[in-house]
């Protein structure tokens, strides 16, 4: 195999790397929350992938062989099924050091307000575009559940902290999306997009970091203030 074939994996260790060094290191706090972390990733990895699966299977995007080290399972490259693993924990922890170490800062009026008008900037996408699969289904669901977390109320006080981890998490996920697209290595079908790019990135796959992280926050969140286990 050509260097190329290690492409994706090599990106998503480095993602990964640091992370799970600083979370044995004890200084960041995150290893005595990871039995609240793993069934967030488990819970949202298991939804993201039936996606995943399917959308590779109708077409709307596909992987090419040559920048992945060749292993599939259910038509995904097995680097794909490590990015449901990577990601949400990378932006867990990355969450979790924001949140003790900024834990004063409180934008949450703010962070509602932006919420509400993503909730509606999303749905009207989602309509307008309906006809086109992964921006109907990824605007639609994240205006769904991003409704559900803010009228709920719950979730208010940790809303400065999420949008916070988000715009982090945008620099390893952009540059994780845009080589990869830039290779070639994952192509989307034209007309299920709205072709809006950022460094070579569909504007739905920003909608899509969105809703995961949302989703393993939210999960992590509600676990850890029931102390469940």
């Amino acid at each position: 195999m050509d260097l190329k074939n290690y492409t994706f994996l090599i990106i998503l260790s480095l993602i990964f790397i640091a992370p799970l060094i600083f979370s044995f290191t004890g200084k960041s706090g995150f290893l005595q929350k990871l039995r609240y972390a793993m069934p967030a990733i488990f819970i949202s990895g298991f939804m993201f992938l039936l996606w995943d699966i399917r959308f590779t299977q109708v077409g709307i995007w596909s992987y090419r062989e040559e920048y992945t080290v060749g292993l599939f399972h259910k038509g995904l490259p097995i680097e794909e099924w490590f990015f449901y693993l990577v990601i949400p924990y990378s932006a867990l922890f990355v969450y979790e050091i924001i949140k003790t170490r900024f834990s004063t800062l409180n934008f949450n009026n703010i962070s509602t307000a932006i919420s509400l008008a993503l909730i509606v900037c999303l749905g009207i996408v989602a309509y307008m575009y309906r006809i086109r699969l992964y921006t109907f289904f990824c605007f639609f669901f994240t205006t769904i559940y991003l409704g559900y977390t803010i009228f709920r109320k719950q979730f208010k006080p940790h809303l400065t902290h999420f949008f916070l981890s988000y715009i982090i998490m945008l620099v390893p996920y952009l540059l994780l999306n845009g080589i990869l697209t830039w290779n070639m290595a994952i192509e989307y079908h034209q007309e299920q997009v709205l072709n809006i790019w950022l460094w070579m990135v569909p504007v739905e796959n920003l909608v899509y970091l969105f809703l995961l992280m949302l989703i393993n926050i939210t999960v992590y969140e509600y676990l850890s203030e029931r102390n469940f286990f």
